[in-house]
């Protein structure tokens, strides 16, 4: 069989197939005595029109068979004998069939990048992880014992922590914030709206406004709402609260008594100290080997250059740009302010795509030459932990995998952690 490869682009080829005429004519023919044994011609009881007659009666059949059979077959062994492995085929060209005449047809498809591997050992690698201290501790067990907080009524002026019961009513640009923003809810007016004074308030300035309001007084506070702020219909506008203050409650935080103890199922303070400090030190190595990782995974991306199959990149683009607008969403965003922010979100996804792309093929060229591989354990531990995040059997999440022919890019996202890994335990971390 002649194969003529065509490089379109350094990730694209052209396979120009030509299958002889011999075996053109042997499938005909093959095909031909198989309609021949079972065909229905008017005139002839099956099986016994001669030839010619079926041929006449059936020839564009046979002819579209002998198509479906020998492109298919032509392409396995082109691939074969010009050792090509494609990511994804994008045209197969419809031939000529003529079962006297060689069958000539082309195949355009994306192939994996041939690239030279950057030095991979021992990196040089920045560790900015600290050892735990006291205050760290310190901190820590402040916020255990936030978790049995209670709040209290007090008659004093609102200060930081306090939950505060309020009545307000908000205008924009003159105009009461519900007739300039019908959809915007509680936001434009509220009654008996408890709010709690800090830095995690849904609106910060609103909170801060209320420091120093004793309870009973009214004020009027300035909110000025971020550039992405969830509601785009506000973004980057100024809205005025006029706020009535009614109730203030001042958070009690309780003290670390034998009582206490007991429900956090230690014996005494050193020893849940100890506890909060391993949890901290664990939380802190943990973050660690995530930045010492991407250190090693911006290395290789900045040393190793070559071109991304079009097709692999355009479906990760894709991919991420869905990742990134249910995300978006999620975060209470409108359809209207997606839709505005459409270009930045593609370029951001694009260049996402490519970086995921490429660290891809780089990681698994290494496990290649390291000869890293995943056992049926591993990916079922990593199923079963997806199962996990997303409450369902993991039997139930394997079976989906495999129905949707995902279970092979579970394993080789297990073998790329793994090759990470073993870069990162080979690297000299300082």
């Amino acid at each position: 069989m002649n194969v003529v490869v065509e490089e379109v682009s350094p990730c694209r080829k052209r396979l120009n197939i030509e299958i002889p005429k011999e075996r053109v004519r042997e499938e005909f023919d093959t095909l031909l005595a198989e309609y021949t044994r079972h065909a229905t011609v008017k005139g002839f009881r099956q099986g016994k029109a001669p030839a010619s007659v079926v041929q006449m009666r059936y020839g564009k059949q046979i002819k579209q068979d002998l198509r479906d059979r020998l492109v298919p077959e032509g392409y396995r062994t082109a691939l074969e004998q010009e050792e090509i492995n494609p990511v994804a085929v994008l045209e197969i060209n419809d031939p000529h069939v003529d079962p006297k005449m060689p069958m000539a047809f082309s195949v355009l498809c994306d192939v994996a990048p041939q690239f030279n591997l950057p030095t991979y050992r021992n990196l040089v690698i920045n560790s900015q992880s600290e050892p735990v201290g006291e205050n760290d501790i310190d901190q820590g067990l402040a916020s255990v014992l936030d978790q049995f907080a209670t709040f209290e009524d007090t008659d004093r002026v609102v200060a930081k922590e306090d939950l505060v019961q309020v009545d307000y009513q908000a205008t924009i640009d003159g105009q009461p914030l519900a007739e300039a923003v019908p959809d915007a809810g509680t936001l434009a007016a509220a009654e008996d709206f408890w709010v709690q004074v800090g830095e995690h308030a849904f609106l910060p300035e609103f909170a801060e406004g209320l420091v120093g309001v004793a309870p009973g007084d009214k004020t009027r506070i300035e909110v000025t709402f971020a550039n992405d702020f969830s509601h785009s219909s506000l973004q980057g506008r100024s809205a005025v609260f006029d706020v009535h203050v009614k109730h203030v409650r001042e958070k009690k935080i309780p003290d670390l008594d034998e009582e206490r103890l007991k429900m956090l199922g230690v014996e005494s303070e050193e020893m849940l100290r100890e506890r909060i400090r391993d949890e901290i030190q664990a939380h802190r190595q943990s973050s660690d080997r995530t930045q010492l990782k991407n250190q090693i995974v911006s290395h290789l991306l900045q040393a190793t250059i070559f071109e991304l199959p079009e097709s692999v990149l355009q479906e990760e683009t894709r991919s991420t740009v869905y990742e990134m607008v249910q995300t978006i969403v999620r975060r209470g965003a409108q359809r209207e302010t997606v839709e505005e922010q459409r270009d930045e979100i593609f370029d951001a996804a694009s260049h996402s795509a490519s970086e995921k792309v490429k660290i891809r093929y780089i990681l698994s060229r290494i496990s290649d030459e390291e000869e890293i591989f995943v056992t049926d354990a591993e990916v079922d531990q990593r199923i079963a932990a997806l199962a996990a995040r997303y409450q369902m059997p993991a039997a139930e999440l394997s079976a989906e995998l495999k129905s949707r022919g995902q279970s092979d890019s579970v394993a080789q996202d297990v073998r790329l952690e793994k090759a990470l890994d073993f870069l990162l335990d080979e690297a000299n971390i300082t």
